[in-house]
């Protein structure tokens, strides 16, 4: 249990910093439409690891394998639909045309982020589950979960940037400061 715990909790670390490195290549449009995968990917993981019982016989089952297969299959379309543009309009250096379109490598890579970063929250909630059959306190295991992830964040922005920035960077960018503010 403790090697699940260990595991569960370095994944909040690995999914912020995926899905923040994607967004940056992408969009937000495209990093809010993303977790719609989540279903799907929860779906395959717990079947790969025999915590979901499919009989292919029982039409919920078919239900489940075809709902699956559309939300991965329309996920993996629009990554490459918004990846695409027309080769008039592109004048990157960094576009590989192939006949009349070209696909952005930021864009592609900002999905594969994106998309690595939901397979990252699909794990967590499957291990989760499993996780919750030993540990009967969802609260508390939320509480410690984002605590350890807290700090281990902060650990890693650490040792990448040599600094720790705390607070939202929209309120850094203002001039009002926390010292101006009198009560």
């Amino acid at each position: 249990m403790v090697f699940f715990l260990s595991y569960f909790i370095f994944r909040v670390t690995l999914f912020q910093s995926l899905f923040l490195k994607g967004i940056k290549l992408t969009s937000p449009a495209m990093a809010t439409a993303m977790p719609n995968l989540a279903p799907g990917l929860i779906f395959i993981i717990a079947w790969t690891l025999r915590l979901e019982k499919v009989k292919l016989c029982c039409v919920y089952s078919k239900v489940k394998i075809v709902g699956t297969i559309l939300c991965v299959v329309g996920a993996l379309m629009m990554s490459l639909m918004s990846s695409t543009e027309s080769a008039k309009e592109s004048k990157s250096m960094e576009s590989t045309p192939t006949g009349d379109m070209s696909f952005d490598k930021h864009k592609i890579n900002g999905c594969l982020y994106l998309i690595a970063a939901v397979f990252v929250l699909s794990s967590n909630v499957v291990l989760q589950a499993t996780t919750l059959g030993d540990f009967p306190a969802p609260i508390s295991l939320c509480a410690i979960t984002s605590l350890i992830g807290v700090i281990i964040t902060a650990i890693v922005e650490l040792v990448l940037n040599h600094r720790v920035d705390v607070g939202w960077p929209l309120m850094r960018l203002g001039t009002i400061s926390f010292e101006a503010i009198k009560f």
